[in-house]
């Protein structure tokens, strides 16, 4: 099942006190036994671990509230992670612990949408006309849970090192949605996405700028990996120039985690995170889908037709 929460925070503090609360005492997620306990805690800093959809997993997903009040920087971040250590005193200090992806706050009232279910959640802000949405937990992976028993993603509006200014007010390259990932090698600006593969390994996932080099993983259909470069005839170009079918109904995308190198591999897609043309859709529009709600949400501060996505609410 999937629980779902909006309303408004007053700031990036009583964002953290919400969502900790969502996740740990939402009574559709309790009463489905999906819901989320803390782990590990250390000041601003918690590792929370959700039990699936099954009671049988273990899902763990790092946090902390980062603020600045002199750069006016605040910002909450991600961290996948295998396992937790009783002893470790940060939450970079646990079991195969992920790089930093974040989202950027914001120390006055904003907006708060929360999605989750026992595998993962999803958090979207409006700040202003700028959005943020993070991804943390489980993906939906093309494999069995004998052969892919962990297949966790983790994804923010910014990775480590973010170009200036360090707020949601930021218009670089880098502060972008996890879906379309930036990675630069020079000034270094890293990732806002990362995936956990089937051996273990923490992946970058890369859409745009410099090629980090291999093995790195594509958020299809944005980024196939096939070379041809800008071509209006590949079917992300197509897909952005997609309008409402004849019953008014908007078709859907799944978000694809692809890899070329080592081998061509499509290892599964995003819950409940879908893209969508933004031809005669705008943020916060609501479409239906297999039955399903979803609202339309803008890359960050982006809005030409190909920078939007649909986040599942029920």
């Amino acid at each position: 099942m999937t629980a779902y929460a909006t309303g408004t925070a007053s700031s990036h503090t009583d964002l953290w006190s919400k969502l900790l609360n969502f996740l740990t005492t939402n009574v559709d997620l309790v009463a489905a036994n999906e819901d989320w306990t803390v782990a590990w805690s250390n000041g601003n800093q918690r590792v929370l671990k959700g039990p699936g959809l099954s009671e049988s997993d273990e899902v763990f997903i790092g946090l902390r509230l980062n603020a600045d009040v002199a750069l006016d920087s605040y910002w909450l971040e991600l961290r996948g992670m295998s396992g937790v250590l009783t002893g470790a005193t940060d939450v970079g200090g646990h079991i195969n612990v992920s790089k930093k992806v974040g989202l950027y706050l914001d120390a006055n009232p904003f907006t708060y949408w929360f999605i989750a279910n026992g595998r993962r959640f999803i958090v979207v802000l409006r700040i202003s006309t700028v959005y943020q949405v993070a991804y943390g937990g489980l993906f939906l992976p093309y494999s069995t849970p004998l052969s892919y028993p962990y297949p966790m993603f983790v994804g923010g509006t910014r990775g480590d090192n973010p170009a200036p200014p360090l707020s949601w007010r930021s218009v670089a390259d880098d502060h972008t949605l996890f879906t379309s990932p930036n990675f630069k090698s020079s000034p270094a600006r890293d990732s806002s996405a990362w995936m956990l593969d089937p051996s273990g390994q923490w992946l970058r996932c890369w859409n745009h700028g410099d090629d980090p080099g291999d093995p790195k993983i594509g958020m299809a259909p944005e980024q196939m990996f096939d070379g041809l470069g800008v071509d209006p005839t590949r079917y992300d170009a197509i897909r952005k120039r997609t309008t409402a079918t004849f019953d008014g109904t908007y078709p859907l995308t799944d978000v694809s985690l692809v890899q070329k190198i080592p081998a061509d591999e499509t290892f599964g897609v995003l819950d409940g995170v879908y893209r969508v043309a933004g031809i005669g859709l705008a943020s916060e529009n609501m479409v239906a889908a297999d039955g399903v709600t979803h609202m339309v949400v803008q890359n960050v501060f982006r809005t030409a037709a190909g920078e939007y996505i649909a986040v599942g609410l029920d």
